[in-house]
């Protein structure tokens, strides 16, 4: 049987690329030891014939002949995972600069970024541009630690906007879908808390992954005898997001914000085994008191700072959580 090449291929107007990936990586060989991110969009890799260590590759998984063809939020998840990925590179390898080309001049294109270093002791100038290919050395500690870098990196928290509502409303509908305990109209509850005197902009926070929302979290003020403090709720993250630490950036980035802001409490009502890592305890244990009657190990608070602020009272809640 006739070996396939990339040539033969190209001369029948089949993308090579595509060929590969679609039948067990006939072309190329098997690169997963080299992957880097992938998403339902592209992937990310490093190049088995580099110009320079450190020669990485955003491919996308569709086919797309050139970059006029990608869609628009292609473009910009590509080219924002890039910027990212640009920087770990020059910090990993200790490289001077990363340069980033697109796509190749050949007659069957697939489109895809280089990500290229250059070091401190390469020639400059054009005709030093493109550099000749090297052997690939696996260097199984630098692709470990830009993997672990950009796993801390994909995730953004931000405070979210009005171009965000309708996003959220699903993102909290999808999250506790298949929650253990919900009432589902947890959404709806955020919506009503948002209109209500209670609601503090900084504290109503998405968690993104390339412009996409994957989780949300919410304070709201609550009143503990004649103190002013914050309660957590809700808190939700995508099915496919979870168990992956976004939950708990979340609540880091709340208590951080919070205690800018001035708060000493925050109050919750969830799992006794999740939230203790965050530094919560029964809330008795600070003389706060739930609404009504909640099992201790489930109604807990955490202090943010170490400020002597003794407080000691029955939690009143917005009227919108109907407690």
């Amino acid at each position: 049987m006739e070996e396939i090449t990339p040539a033969m291929l190209t001369d029948k107007g089949i993308c090579p690329t595509c060929y590969d990936k679609e039948n067990n990586h006939c072309l190329y060989g098997d690169n997963r030891d080299k992957i880097l991110y992938e998403n339902e969009l592209f992937e990310c890799f490093l190049v088995s014939n580099p110009r320079a260590a450190g020669h990485a590759i955003i491919s996308s998984k569709k086919h797309y002949k050139d970059m006029m063809e990608i869609p628009d939020d292609l473009c910009r998840e590509v080219f924002l995972f890039a910027k990212r990925l640009m920087r770990i590179i020059r910090e990993v390898y200790s490289a001077e600069s990363v340069y980033l080309c697109t796509m190749c001049d050949g007659p069957m294109n697939h489109f895809h970024v280089q990500l290229i270093p250059r070091y401190s002791f390469e020639k400059r100038g054009s005709r030093n541009f493109v550099k000749e290919r090297k052997e690939y050395v696996e260097d199984k500690e630098k692709i470990a630690k830009i993997r672990e870098v950009l796993k801390d990196n994909m995730i953004q928290i931000r405070k979210e906007n009005t171009n965000d509502y309708d996003e959220i409303y699903k993102v909290i509908k999808t999250a506790f879908a298949t929650a253990e305990h919900s009432d589902g109209n947890e959404q709806d509850l955020v919506v009503a808390l948002r209109n209500s005197d209670n609601f503090i902009p900084e504290l109503s926070l998405v968690a993104i992954d390339n412009d996409k929302i994957v989780g949300y979290i919410l304070f709201t003020k609550v009143e503990i005898g004649k103190n002013t403090e914050l309660a957590l709720a809700p808190i939700g993250v995508l099915p496919e997001y979870q168990r992956k630490g976004i939950g708990s950036k979340l609540i880091q980035e709340g208590h951080k914000i919070a205690k800018e802001l001035g708060y000493h409490y925050v109050v919750v009502l969830g799992s006794e085994k999740y939230y203790p890592k965050f530094g919560y305890i029964p809330a008795i244990e600070y003389g706060i008191k739930p609404p009504s009657e909640i099992a201790s190990e489930n109604f807990m608070a955490v202090k943010l700072n170490n400020v002597n602020t003794e407080i000691k009272g029955t939690v009143k809640y917005a009227k919108e959580f109907g407690l």
